[in-house]
């Protein structure tokens, strides 16, 4: 279970939405205040639930907070991959705009903001730059996977090491559920958009 429920007062609520064809899990941290601003938190890479407390912390303090597994990591079912992580955010963009959602937690849509670290942070600037109606956005350790993708084919010895990580975290014995058998190479393929 990663709907952390031991701090106390916090309630989180593990919620579903689809992606594509895709099943995603969600954790939702409710403010329990209505119309409280809603933070949409994407993850780093290999992170499940509320690792930092974001979610605990922020809904005690009037901000309602969903954390999500992108598409084929961990219980979220598809398949990894950069440009699926995009479409991700998305999904789960519309699902805190659903009116079953909005209804339930009392969401004001004005207040959505979007956010995420690491892995996260990136796809969550990356995101707002292809979508110009998100004005709220933070990023924390967010990197360029542009930049990287120039330091991978400029250095074999780099490119390896991600790609042995890659390999060590493949299902079935790791978390994740790759879109290809190089996820380097969906990176390098579509450099431009990242």
């Amino acid at each position: 279970m990663h709907c952390n429920t031991s701090w106390g007062q916090t309630k989180c609520d593990t919620l579903t939405f689809k992606s594509e064809d895709s099943k995603l899990i969600g954790y939702f941290y409710s403010s329990r205040t209505p119309d409280s601003p809603t933070l949409l938190f994407t993850q780093g890479f290999m992170d499940t639930g509320d690792i930092w407390g974001i979610g605990r912390i922020l809904s005690n303090n009037g901000v309602n907070v969903l954390l999500f597994d992108f598409r084929g990591c961990h219980k979220s079912e598809g398949k990894q991959g950069s440009m699926n992580s995009q479409e991700d955010i998305g999904a789960a963009l519309t699902f805190l705009n659903s009116d079953e959602i909005v209804k339930k937690y009392s969401i004001d849509t004005s207040k959505i903001i979007l956010g995420g670290y690491s892995y996260g942070g990136h796809m969550t600037m990356l995101y707002s730059i292809h979508h110009p109606e998100i004005k709220r956005v933070l990023s924390i350790s967010g990197g360029d996977l542009g930049i990287l993708c120039d330091l991978m084919k400029s250095n074999q010895d780099l490119r390896n090491g991600y790609s042995d990580f890659f390999q060590s975290i493949k299902k079935p014995k790791g978390p994740v559920n790759f879109e290809y058998e190089d996820p380097i190479q969906e990176l390098i393929n579509k450099q431009d958009y990242f």
